[in-house]
């Protein structure tokens, strides 16, 4: 059975998939759901380590920056290389 922290990371690799293809509307999608993932975990995220939710707040906040300025590669490139490894980490520990 697959945890929450691994479905996310699969949904997380999903996005930017679809971001790099050039999917941005189907992304759009997958990002709304991913969002509610990670703020569905982040109670328990800052109860267990919150240096590392501040990590994730951070790598949000500037995912959205990003969004902000419609760059998708920078957006995916802070969720394949911040986000992706950290709910790696957190789904093996799980």
């Amino acid at each position: 059975m697959e945890t929450k922290s691994q479905n996310l990371l699969a949904d997380l690799q999903f996005l930017v998939r679809l971001i790099r293809t050039g999917a941005y509307s189907d992304a759009s999608s997958k990002l709304n759901r991913c969002i509610l993932m990670i703020q569905e975990q982040l109670p328990k995220l800052a109860q267990q380590n919150p240096k590392a939710m501040q990590s994730v707040l951070d790598a949000v906040h500037r995912m959205l920056k990003h969004l902000e300025k419609q760059d998708w590669v920078a957006f995916a490139d802070v969720v394949e290389f911040e986000l992706i490894p950290f709910w790696t980490s957190a789904a093996s520990a799980s």
